[in-house]
């Protein structure tokens, strides 16, 4: 939930340019155009001062050296070195209004510790300028100079812009993060424990202005009157491309696991030297490379709460009660570098990608009644650039599974699209379309445990965020089947008395009823399958479509 229900934000954002541009002819069969242009952009909002969770950290871990962390002594430390939030009590107050009357919260104990935060976030503006130079060189060579052939060479660079959802989002209210048990009761009044985590965003101060440097190639001929046919290749290179990443949560290597039979028995020990280990969940041995206290590599100890008993004996009898143990589950442990915080997402040019493409083409221009273009397309799309809002990025463990395949990656695509005069004046058309698979993940999601790190001390904090992870270790590795495609078109025009036209039309869609299925999420925009579920859909099948239209 959202700390406040209701908030307004603004952001203002100012843009100018200059351009020019020469065409230069030394040869009547070359010609050579050049171009530059300059421009700036400058956006601005309010926000707050930004922190780094890691120089927090390192602070911290160098006052606490050498202490026992007795009586309070780390979270008077921690209340000096880690920027709070700046309204803890007054998040109660806006989730309480929010809830069903009759229901109340009470503050939980780490709650009522993060009052009494001394450092806390502090106001801040935005204030972003960015001036880009954008060069454009291209050249075009006709080598018989008969108007026949033309070889073509381009490039440039091309400057997008800083869009205002990205400086706004620094200025959204905090998101809250609770977990609630409803069936408890405090004096016969129904109430919920409010142990919340926040989480919220901030901008890169040095944030750049993303752009691609594209290249190109072409070349085409004329082969008989009225057609021709061409090459092309294309260079496409994403840079500086908007990327939020958690800044507050890291995987780790702070021993080996150990499972934990009780509260009290740690579930990570130290693991100093090297030689060989036994993974305590899976009986797998491997070799500690680590000659400190890891064991060379990233922690998967904790995760998933078990049920366990205080004494070890069957829950309910001989006095034995329940408790929570944890244990592994899959998912490379994260360590929370600012306890006050569950997630802090910075906004940068983290992301980046390539796209190549190879087209042939023949088109043959409106001639003897007929016409027709038909193309084939090979190309790759490479790279995590895409939208900057997605999950891609929030988990540092799988940063690198995110590098693969775009979501839009379509490798092989032909299309054919025709018509013709019939002798009765009936125009006939049709397009045919085979287009191979686009990439889809298996994802796997889940409740997972996140926690300050071993080094901390009694500075104890969990949080429980929803997990997700590749299960194959790489992103966009899976294929959707390739389909065909085949619409046809019948026009018909007949002129009236009185200067009026009327026209007839009758189309028919996915004529050969295909009914692919495929892996994919039109709204998102990417193929996923999520714990066995997949986002995915059917070609639709033949439609049909009449229209009249008269014009007068």
């Amino acid at each position: 939930m959202a700390v406040e229900p209701f908030s307004t934000s603004r952001a203002v954002g100012s843009n100018w340019g200059v351009y020019g541009e020469d065409v230069m002819r030394p040869l009547s069969n070359l010609s050579i155009t050049a171009g530059l242009r300059i421009e700036q952009e400058h956006v601005s909002s309010n926000g707050f001062t930004p922190f780094d969770p890691s120089e927090e950290a390192a602070r911290y871990l160098d006052s606490v050296e050498g202490l026992d962390c007795g009586g309070g002594q780390c979270t008077v430390l921690a209340q000096q070195n880690f920027i709070g939030y700046e309204d803890v009590l007054g998040s109660m107050e806006s989730i309480q209004a929010q809830l069903a009357n009759g229901i109340q919260l009470r503050a939980s104990d780490d709650l009522t510790s993060q009052q009494s935060w001394t450092h806390l976030r502090t106001p801040d503006n935005i204030d972003i300028t960015n001036t880009n130079v954008a060069p454009r060189l291209s050249v075009a060579w006709d080598p018989w100079n008969d108007g026949k052939t033309k070889f073509t060479v381009s490039g440039g660079r091309y400057y997008d812009k800083i869009f205002l959802q990205i400086p706004v989002a620094e200025i959204e209210p905090v998101l809250v993060t609770n977990q609630w048990d409803a069936t408890a009761l405090y004096g016969g009044v129904p109430y919920l424990i409010y142990d919340p985590s926040f989480s919220f965003s901030v901008v890169d101060r040095n944030l750049k202005t993303p752009y691609q440097d594209e290249y190109s190639f072409a070349v085409e001929r004329e082969i008989w009157e009225e057609s021709s046919i061409s090459f092309r290749y294309l260079h496409r290179n994403f840079k500086q491309q908007f990327q939020d990443i958690n800044i507050n949560q890291i995987p780790g290597d702070y021993g080996r696991c150990q499972i934990q039979t009780a509260p009290t028995i740690p579930f990570i020990i130290d693991s100093p030297g090297t030689g060989t280990v036994t993974d305590p969940y899976t009986g797998h041995q491997y070799q500690d490379t680590d000659p400190g206290n890891g064991d060379g590599r990233l922690d998967d100890c904790v995760g998933r709460g078990v049920q366990g008993s205080v004494d070890g004996g069957p829950i309910g009898g001989g006095g034995s009660s329940s408790v929570t143990l944890q244990e592994a589950d899959g998912f490379a442990d994260l360590y929370v570098l600012n306890p006050a915080w569950q997630d802090i997402f910075k906004i940068g040019n983290y992301n980046s990608q390539k796209y190549d493409a190879l087209i042939f083409e023949f088109v043959r221009r409106q001639y003897k009644n007929w016409q027709m273009e038909a193309s084939y397309t090979w190309s790759q799309a490479f790279g995590q650039g895409e939208d900057f809002n997605l999950a891609l990025g929030d988990d540092r463990s799988t940063l690198q599974d995110e590098q693969g395949y775009q979501s839009y990656d379509r490798r092989h695509a032909v299309k054919i699209n025709a018509t013709t005069v019939t002798p009765w004046g009936v125009r006939v058309g049709g397009s045919v379309q085979w287009q191979s698979g686009l990439p889809y993940s298996i994802l796997e999601q889940n409740l997972s445990f996140v926690q300050t790190p071993p080094t901390y001390g009694e500075l104890d904090r969990q949080y429980q965020p929803v997990r997700t992870i590749y299960t194959t270790h790489q992103r966009n590795d899976q294929r959707n089947r390739s389909y065909w495609n085949v619409d046809a078109k019948l026009v018909k025009e007949m002129n009236l008395p009185k200067g009026m036209n009327l026209q007839l039309t009758a189309e028919v869609f996915n004529l050969m009823n295909s009914d692919t299925y495929i892996v994919y999420n039109n709204v998102l925009n990417q193929g996923r399958i999520i714990n066995g579920q997949a986002d995915s859909g059917r070609l639709f099948g033949r439609q049909y479509q009449i229209g009249v239209r008269l014009a007068f």
